[in-house]
């Protein structure tokens, strides 16, 4: 049964008992108070004598007595008792309606006019003097007793400290047995005590008393329905119900909120939380009440412990995940569209604000806790393709680009991932932008960076190299159709080694050590094998055709990012400086047989074999 049925189940047995209270009440008011009406015209001087009254004090009282006609005509001798401050005196003749009970006699008079009907202040009159014998004083403070001994213990029961349990006690002090609310409903109760004793506005406080008893009621209410529920149904659960509405009250302080909220994340609520998938709506209401201070706090804590959870062997909510990501870049995208609409701000200073540095830093440290992992890895693609609306800008652009490189480098058994088509690198799409400021160009961009970084920290360093092995693995993530190989040897001649202005010993030492390093990528490549459908000569033939086409698809792309590339004979003169350096190098380690100078010779050998296979493929390059 759904949330809103249950409710209306509630609230649908509750009118069923008012109506049933109703129809009881009226049945006796009937037994007591009902009977056959009569009509009688006051003909004669009343008996005055001095009656009590409930307040205390002594009163003008008088009776009369006649003949009175019912509707047939049928007549009875009537006597009836009334006083100054009840429906009299009458005046003479005066027509007035008396109600006689088989059971009680006179239980009943008032006014009417001339056609036997009661003037509308002897109906409120009547009115008055109904209730006040329905309800006098004595019932009101039996009915007010029995509520206020079923609240008190309750109340006790209930009251935690702060300290016990943040979201429960919250609930309670704000859902259940809300103190605002039991002061309003016995300031409206006292009310009514105070003026019952004036008759003729009964029935006007009849409804501030109603009002106390109804919120009481509400009151208890809630608090059975909190004591009997221990199902913890994380949606329709009654408690659950109600400390998700207390998250979402807008009443909170700074510190309340920080207290629920972090009481929210910790241990089973966490996970009736996750599990009933409120997490990021409950988020999404929280963060906008904190100042810019207390998002940060919120973003801190939040990740912290699903993080802790994910570590534990638990799992990372997706929805939340992919929520962060829109955070962060919606706000990127709404900073610098607004920077690019201020004309005093250039679109290129745009900085992270506090707020996007906390989003960041989370959301690299999940993505790498959740790559080391292994589980739920796809979280990550599926977070960006879910996302890119937002990248239509260079810092967002920048931040996906390394969240790509960080999760195929550190992913555990890294296949291959789908992150969409714009982050997919090939020559089509790097030809289209001019600007060179599309995904595709941003994504080439930070794979190069990190490729060259790592080769420079090496040389400086003389550190060996951790991630030469993956980085063929990233390489073939991140474009379409290029050969990994190929393009290593590409950024070793063409960049690695540039010789353009360089001349001399040091430059020659410097080309040894860089030859003697391992390369940053560009040791395998991956090539489709279809044994079992080719035959062999068929199976080398496609492989060849395989490999050629990836070799022209990655000179095309070279051609965009090294100047010697651009045309043949820029090509022919810098390959005319470089084979000169190789030719004294292998001159200076012609008879060297240690296991240095093989090394050396073979890497020559094969960056010779690579300019001679690139001269023969720029010729492909137009017809391709």
């Amino acid at each position: 049964m759904s949330i809103e049925n249950k409710e209306r189940l509630w609230l649908l047995s509750f009118m069923a008992a008012f109506l049933v209270t109703v129809v009881v009440g009226i049945v006796i008011t009937n037994y007591q108070y009902g009977g056959k009406a009569y009509y009688m015209t006051i003909d004669n001087t009343p008996t005055i004598t001095r009656v009590a009254v409930p307040v205390g004090i002594t009163v003008r009282g008088y009776t009369y007595q006649g003949t009175a006609r019912d509707a047939q005509g049928q007549t009875k001798k009537l006597k009836f008792s009334t006083n100054e401050r009840d429906t009299g005196p009458f005046r003479k003749n005066q027509q007035v309606k008396i109600t006689v009970n088989k059971n009680f006699g006179v239980v009943g008079y008032q006014r009417v006019q001339g056609q036997g009907e009661p003037g509308v202040g002897d109906v409120y009159r009547s009115l008055n003097l109904t209730v006040g014998k329905v309800l006098p004083l004595s019932a009101l403070t039996a009915i007010t007793a029995t509520l206020l001994s079923l609240l008190i213990p309750l109340a006790i029961f209930l009251q935690k400290t702060p300290d016990s349990d943040a979201v429960e006690t919250a609930t309670i002090q704000i859902r259940i047995i809300n103190v605002k609310v039991l002061v309003y409903a016995f300031t409206f109760i006292c009310f009514a005590f105070l003026l019952w004793g004036i008759d003729s506005i009964k029935i006007i406080l009849l409804l501030p008393y109603s009002v106390g008893v109804i919120l009481i009621l509400s009151t208890l209410v809630k608090s059975v329905r909190w004591i009997t529920d221990w199902s913890w149904e994380p949606e329709t659960g009654f408690r659950s119900i109600q400390e998700n509405k207390v998250i979402k009250e807008s009443k909170l302080t700074t510190n309340q909120r920080k207290l629920v909220w972090e009481r929210m994340l910790n241990s089973d609520n966490r996970i009736k939380v996750n599990q009933a998938g409120k997490l990021v709506e409950l988020f999404d209401i929280n963060y906008q009440y904190f100042d810019t201070e207390g998002q940060v706090w919120m973003i801190e804590t939040t990740f912290r412990y699903i993080n802790e959870d994910y570590s534990k062997g638990g799992w990372w909510n997706s929805d939340f995940f992919k929520y962060s990501f829109e955070k962060l870049l919606a706000s990127v995208q709404k900073q610098t569209e607004a920077n690019t609409t201020n004309k005093n701000v250039s679109t290129t200073a745009y900085e992270y604000s506090q707020e996007e540095i906390v989003w960041i830093e989370y959301l690299n440290k999940t993505c790498k806790l959740i790559e080391e992992n292994g589980s739920q890895q796809d979280l990550i693609p599926e977070a960006i393709k879910s996302n890119m609306k937002y990248v239509d800008n260079n810092k967002a652009k920048e931040f996906i680009s390394n969240c790509i490189f960080d999760y195929c480098r550190n992913s555990i058994g890294l296949v291959y991932q789908d992150f969409g088509n714009e982050w997919e690198i090939s020559y089509q799409e790097l030809i289209k932008d001019e600007k060179q400021n599309n995904t595709q160009w941003v994504l080439l961009d930070t794979f190069l960076n990190h490729m060259r970084n790592e080769m420079m920290n090496d040389y400086n360093t003389n550190s060996h190299r951790q991630y030469a092995n993956s980085n063929d693995a990233i390489f073939e993530n991140l474009f379409k159709d290029a050969d990994s190989i190929l393009f290593g040897r590409l950024e070793t001649l063409f960049f690695t080694l540039d010789v353009d202005g360089e001349n001399g010993t040091d430059y020659i030492a410097y080309v040894r050590q860089i030859l003697l390093k391992r390369q940053a990528f560009g040791y395998w490549q991956r090539i489709w094998d279809r044994a079992g459908i080719l035959t062999e000569v068929q199976k080398q033939s496609a492989i060849e055709a395989s490999r050629t086409k990836r070799q022209l698809e990655t000179l095309k792309i070279g051609t965009l990012i090294y100047p010697q590339l651009t045309s043949e004979e820029a090509y022919r003169k810098y390959t005319i400086k470089i084979q000169s350096c190789f030719d004294i190098l292998i001159r200076e380690e012609k008879n060297q047989e240690d296991r240095a100078s093989q090394v050396l010779k073979s890497k020559i050998e094969s960056l010779k074999s690579t300019i001679d296979r690139i001269s023969i493929l720029q010729r492909q390059i137009p017809n391709s």
